[in-house]
């Protein structure tokens, strides 16, 4: 059912060499853009978990390397101060998200990400450029999203993540959070952001 075009970078500027695989990507006529980071442990068939999906972009459940390993969900919020008269742009991690089904965020890590490339051939290039405040996957997601796309995790796809010694999955961060009494749902209630729009949460069959 589907062909696929391999390309490795090496030791790059991340958001330089996320900008070379979706320039390739396009000259190629691909319909996806499948990354995958190299410090991700992932299953064999997760390409196969995400595309099933049908969305604009999914990604599957990541935790940071360090502690308190925090899933790389976010929200973003963006606006205008008028007392410094600046605008601005921050982002905060999502810690109390659904854990059984594919949820809408604002953005999402791209340790792993596939990006339906109509996402890309409505932007416009540098694709991956970013502001100091974010990261360029963060702000490829937001600027998505004011385009109309949506982000989507799937939390039931569980990837590691190689730190030193730690293989950080959704088992190790969990059971870490119980360790240290991180009670994330008590202290934020459940992730309810795109449940008033009635577009962002349904059960994976």
């Amino acid at each position: 059912e589907f062909q696929f075009y391999i390309m490795i970078i090496g030791r790059l500027f991340t958001p330089l060499a996320r900008e070379k695989a979706a320039e390739y990507a396009l000259e190629a006529g691909v319909d996806y853009l499948f990354m995958i980071d190299d410090d991700m442990i992932a299953p064999n068939d997760l390409f196969e978990k995400l595309y099933r999906h049908h969305v604009d972009l999914a990604g599957p459940l990541m935790f940071t390397r360090n502690p308190p390993h925090k899933p790389v969900i976010y929200s973003c919020l963006e606006g205008f101060d008028p007392v410094t008269k600046t605008s601005y742009f921050s982002n905060h991690y999502v810690m109390n998200y659904p854990k059984d089904r594919l949820f809408q965020c604002d953005a999402m890590g791209f340790g792993c990400v596939l990006i339906d490339m109509r996402v890309l051939r409505a932007m416009k290039p540098p694709y991956f450029a970013f502001n100091s405040s974010t990261g360029e996957d963060i702000q490829f997601c937001y600027n998505a999203k004011k385009l109309g796309f949506k982000t989507w995790v799937d939390p039931t796809v569980d990837l590691g993540h190689l730190g030193n010694p730690i293989n950080v999955t959704k088992e190790y961060a969990y059971n870490y959070w119980q360790v240290t009494n991180l009670d994330f749902e008590k202290h934020n209630g459940f992730y309810k952001k795109y449940d008033k729009e009635k577009q962002e949460c349904f059960a994976i069959s």
